[in-house]
């Protein structure tokens, strides 16, 4: 039975029911782990710009991906509740404990698709001689800035419909950690199979609560995220065939 958005986002509410509290000290930790990936990066300074930059680029990918481990583990709890089971915030550490190594794959074929997706517009910006000329008038700058923001919206859309059909592949191994980062990028592929419009569609339904969430500098996403990440938990169960 294919349940639509609004019954997937009952089911999420009902389950998070009187246990957002975990939830949302979950998301709490997890936004500070967030704030630590993005500021540490920007700290560094080794004294020439180009290396800093290499250095801070290379920094924020490793910890992009100890963090999609914790994600994994937020999933993990999202799971729990869900189907009746003992959850706590150690759940977060799930990933660590159960082969780390298949999320920091699956982790890196996504960042590695976004990259690619996003190389055009960098090398459109690094490129340009409009910042290191003295010359240029506000108006060239504010031209090549319309035209980066351009590809990057362009690579941000094509990203996310590439990667649409992989975002299953860490629920799959929380249930499974037998399976290998390839078997479950394909087997999150296979699942998606005439569902990625649905899921497109329900990803798509949250964009007003992710508004109030920044409006409200980003206090109200310790609300949104957990009852968006349950939604998409009872997507994937649905799949699986569970709500049978």
């Amino acid at each position: 039975m294919r349940r639509s958005s609004a019954q997937l986002k009952a089911l999420a509410r009902e389950a998070l029911l009187q246990r957002y509290s975990t939830a949302v000290g979950a998301y709490l930790i997890l936004a500070f782990l967030s704030l630590f990936q993005y500021f540490l990066p920007l700290s560094l300074n080794l004294g020439s710009e180009t290396l800093s930059l290499i250095a801070s680029q290379l920094i924020s990918l490793m910890l992009s991906l100890i963090f999609a481990i914790f994600e994994a583990g937020a999933v993990c709890l999202m799971l729990n509740i869900s189907r009746g089971k003992n959850y706590s915030l150690g759940d977060l550490l799930y990933g660590f404990r159960h082969n780390p190594d298949t999320f920091i794959l699956v982790s890196l074929v996504l960042t590695l698709i976004q990259f690619l997706c996003q190389l055009p517009a960098n090398i459109y910006n690094y490129t340009s001689p409009v910042w290191n000329s003295s010359t240029a008038t506000d108006a060239d700058i504010l031209y090549v800035f319309g035209i980066f923001m351009l590809l990057s919206a362009l690579g941000s859309l094509v990203s996310f419909l590439l990667t649409i059909p992989l975002l299953l592949a860490s629920y799959l191994l929380i249930d499974d950690p037998s399976l290998s980062a390839r078997e479950a990028l394909v087997s999150s592929t296979q699942l998606m199979r005439g569902n990625k419009g649905r899921m497109i569609y329900l990803q798509f339904s949250f964009l007003g609560l992710w508004i109030l969430g920044i409006l409200s500098c980003g206090i109200a996403l310790l609300w949104v995220q957990p009852y968006i990440t349950m939604t998409m938990v009872y997507f994937y169960r649905e799949l699986r065939g569970e709500l049978e």
